[in-house]
């Protein structure tokens, strides 16, 4: 058998290492070992007197994430607001339907304006969810009802001027004429 060193011998230019040094789990370089004291420095002790750290369960209240499903929140509502949903359909449908002659916008705005309204109560009470879908219904139907009435007060003033200047059909110059005589005399 031959004799085999434990640790070679450094090479040239290189400070030896101590005897310690190389064997498989010892600490190079003087590191302490995991969980020891550095050389001089005391463990953390609280100003306070406490333990520090987490504090142990009581067993009073449950630590957070072992609440029973419901406690400590709001109750939830039961259902869907199924009147602020149409109301906000006819509160959408209200404003391009106001530009087709003022009525069916009006009459579609108004209707968004009362489930709104009710829709609304509904979820106040919290009987039911969706208070947005109601609050959307009912000023989409404001803005359609409002869109609604100044289309017919459009519809109707024009439809006068119209009647008036009809017999000017076929010639557009008197056409024009009148258009402009009957809106300079309102």
């Amino acid at each position: 058998m031959t004799d085999h060193p434990q640790n070679p011998p450094p090479p040239a230019g290189e400070p030896e290492r101590p005897a310690s040094g190389g064997a498989y789990g010892s600490q190079p370089y003087g590191s302490q070992p995991y969980g020891s004291q550095p050389y001089g420095s005391q463990p953390y002790q609280p100003a306070d007197g406490q333990t520090g750290g987490a504090q142990p369960y009581d067993g009073g209240q449950p630590p957070y994430g072992d609440q029973p499903y419901g406690q400590g929140y709001a109750p939830q509502p039961q259902g869907t607001n199924v009147l602020g949903i149409i109301a906000l359909i006819l509160g959408i449908l209200s404003i391009p339907l106001a530009c087709c002659g003022g009525w069916p916008g009006l009459l579609a705005g108004i209707v968004a304006i009362v489930l709104g309204v009710m829709g609304n109560k509904k979820a106040k009470q919290g009987l039911v969810g969706g208070k947005g879908l109601s609050m959307a219904g009912l000023i989409l139907g404001i803005i359609g009802t409002v869109m609604g009435i100044a289309m017919l007060v459009f519809t109707i003033m024009f439809a006068d001027l119209a009647q008036k200047c009809q017999q000017y059909d076929q010639d557009p110059a008197k056409m024009q004429q009148c258009v402009t005589d009957e809106f300079n005399k309102r």
